[in-house]
């Protein structure tokens, strides 16, 4: 698996969406909330898909929502890898959303590791 993020790779489903909000689990780690539910994928190729949303609640200009994504986007897609061979060695697929709680913006440094204590909180429950 290469350290891309495709399309496939991308929560975009409503009806998944719904059945990860309805019938998944969550928790927190700072900055994120991570709502995640073991889900049939049609594609196959990928264990997981994911989606990740910065509420304009919390951060009210554009492109400063759009900069935190991107921060949050890249780190997932390094990371990936380690979650990938967990599920596929175990044959799950999991549906996966995370939403930026944090009211300011952090610095790749700090989402990175956020994000790779996400991966591990999801690794082992």
């Amino acid at each position: 698996m290469g350290n891309t993020f495709t399309k496939k790779e991308r929560l975009t489903n409503k009806i998944l969406l719904e059945k990860i909000f309805s019938e998944g689990s969550s928790f927190s780690v700072h900055p994120f909330r991570v709502v995640f539910s073991p889900v049939k994928l049609k594609d196959g190729e990928h264990p997981a898909q994911v989606a990740i949303s910065v509420p304009k609640k919390r951060i009210k200009s554009a492109p400063n929502r759009n900069k935190v994504k991107r921060r949050s986007k890249e780190a997932y897609r390094i990371l990936k890898s380690k979650l990938y061979t967990h599920l596929t060695k175990n044959n799950l697929q999991y549906g996966i959303f995370f939403i930026y709680l944090d009211n300011k913006i952090l610095s790749y440094q700090e989402i990175e590791s956020a994000m790779e204590s996400c991966i591990k909180k999801l690794i082992n429950p």
